[in-house]
């Protein structure tokens, strides 16, 4: 089943954070989104700050940039490949077509934020309670957070759009 469970995203509670996972050699990284500043943070593999790039008047290239920097400096990995982000057609949004990252209203990012954690720990509970080995994922193409788990013959998912 092609879910682009790949591209998914897990919430971190005490953080605020929605984190990426982690690059497969020693030393592994990942990266990290404050979504109540929109900041991204690179984390080594015991969860500390090695770099971080508020995007706040910034665009996406150069926060691809800046991914390919860091994290070519603290992993040595060549990450120079080119990068589509047409898979989640970005484009119909102004930061998709080259307009700068922005906080208009910083209320609205932390409420935003706050409700995907409070998702995140009710998915949890029906994931312990169904002993659900996947883990809650934040798609982000269109920011959904569920549960994919399957049943039988086909997948079905519990969470919230």
């Amino acid at each position: 089943m092609d879910d682009a469970s790949h591209t998914s995203l897990v919430v971190s509670h005490h953080e605020g954070f929605l984190t990426g996972r982690f690059t497969g050699d020693e030393p592994r990284v990942r990266l990290a989104l404050d979504m109540y500043r929109l900041v991204l943070y690179l984390l080594d593999s015991k969860e500390a700050d090695i770099g971080s790039f508020d995007l706040q008047g910034k665009t996406i290239e150069d926060a691809i940039s800046w991914i390919r920097t860091s994290v070519g400096k603290f992993t040595g990995i060549d990450v120079s490949g080119e990068y589509n982000l047409r898979h989640h057609d970005l484009n119909s949004h102004p930061v998709g077509k080259g307009d700068f990252f922005a906080i208009f209203n910083p209320d609205d990012f932390f409420e935003m934020g706050r409700w995907y954690v409070f998702a995140d720990r009710i998915l949890n509970q029906v994931r312990d309670q169904l002993k659900i080995v996947a883990p809650v994922r934040v798609w982000p193409h269109h920011f959904d957070i569920a549960i994919l788990h399957e049943f039988g013959d086909g997948g079905i998912q519990a969470g919230a759009d």
